[in-house]
């Protein structure tokens, strides 16, 4: 190859390596976000469960005091409040599971990226590694002449 030296070629290769190290390296990251990711999906999943496991008992206590009662309309109004506010505060968790879903979702995403990334790492590495070798092998027979 005119113009290309080994030692242009073993600094290509050294380039080469630390992009394989970035890649490495942002691929742990990605799959540490993946790990915490799915961690906050199942936490959000477990308080959800607990909540709708919860919330018959729950309901049963606001009921309880109006069932065979004569009740004021007040009391009434504050019972439908009670459960307009159980009721929104079961959505609010559905809503906190979904956006730890999305966001497992994107850290899933962002590793398949740096997989990709550094798979495309290693070829080059590869690639230049056998240039490198032949090379010095092509170096090493022009000494021996």
């Amino acid at each position: 190859m005119p113009g290309v030296t080994p030692k242009t070629v073993h600094q290509l290769l050294e380039l080469r390596k630390l992009r394989r190290r970035r890649a490495d390296e942002t691929l742990r990251v990605r799959q540490s976000a993946v790990d915490k990711s799915a961690a906050a999906v199942e936490a959000a999943l477990a308080v959800l469960r607990t909540w709708r496991q919860d919330r018959p008992r729950r309901e049963g206590e606001i009921y309880d005091l109006l069932i065979g009662k004569t009740v004021a309309l007040n009391d009434l109004e504050e019972a439908k409040a009670k459960m307009v506010s159980l009721n929104d505060h079961e959505r609010l968790l559905e809503r906190r599971l979904a956006e730890a879903l999305s966001e497992a979702e994107q850290a899933r995403q962002a590793r398949q990226e740096a997989c990709n990334a550094a798979r495309k790492a290693y070829r080059e590495l590869e690639r230049c590694d056998s240039l490198a070798c032949a090379l010095t092998a092509r170096a090493l027979k022009e000494t021996d002449f």
